[in-house]
């Protein structure tokens, strides 16, 4: 776009700007930081589920099909978890920080059958929302 009255009318096509009546608006609305971290604690909230109820089922919608744990397939986690079964364990998660279509997320499991665990999750926003891609636990 060479000009300023071509930048003006993609603007303007795209929703972006008003024209002179204030007819045009934005079309979409995007999430603030407020929204995308409640979608997120949503998402660990079945990931919490799952453990607690000992269900590989319960936690599947949570993950991307292609994310891992610990670098191995994600299968493995829900095997794991359905074998071990249900558990008494709680968990608390802290979103570290969220930069465009990504984010960090600590979640702390206590008293998972007897133990205690921290887990990294690296979650991507794409067409299904937000998803974990990535988890690695101590």
């Amino acid at each position: 776009m060479s000009n300023r009255r071509e930048v003006l009318a993609a603007a303007l096509a795209a929703g972006l700007v008003a024209d002179a009546a204030g007819a045009a608006e934005p079309t979409t609305k995007p999430a603030s930081r407020i929204d995308d971290i409640n979608v997120i604690l949503a998402v660990e909230k079945l990931y919490e589920d799952g453990c607690v109820e000992g269900s590989g089922d319960k936690m599947r919608p949570a993950f991307l099909k292609s994310a891992t744990i610990n670098g191995d397939p994600i299968e493995k986690l829900f095997a794991d978890v359905t074998k071990a079964g249900p558990t008494k364990c709680r968990s608390h998660v802290d979103v570290i920080g969220i930069y465009g279509t990504c984010a960090a997320v600590r979640v702390e499991l206590e008293n998972y059958f007897g133990q205690n665990y921290v887990d990294f999750h690296v979650f991507t926003k794409g067409k299904d929302g937000w998803k974990i891609a990535a988890k690695v636990f101590a």
